[in-house]
């Protein structure tokens, strides 16, 4: 398996992924960097994620918890 630089990979998924899903990583992001400077090591994301951003997210190291019910909705712990 030929290997690509981590800019070939972005570009790559970059053209896979909907406006919609690099909104929502885009926002991920934020709160990630948000709790990352208050000392925190986890986030909660009470919004539905798809496929192709818990896969981008689990490609980048973080370790999601689907913890999402049919009572109270969606509901994600995404930690680091």
């Amino acid at each position: 398996m030929a290997r690509i630089t981590a800019q070939e990979a972005r570009i790559k998924t970059d053209s896979v992924i909907s406006a919609e899903d690099k909104y929502i990583l885009n926002a991920i992001d934020n709160c990630i960097k948000k709790a990352c400077d208050e000392g925190q090591y986890h986030i909660w994301y009470n919004e539905k994620l798809s496929d192709i951003v818990l896969t981008d997210l689990k490609n980048h190291g973080f370790d999601i918890e689907d913890l999402s019910s049919n009572d109270e909705g969606n509901c994600f712990k995404i930690n680091w």
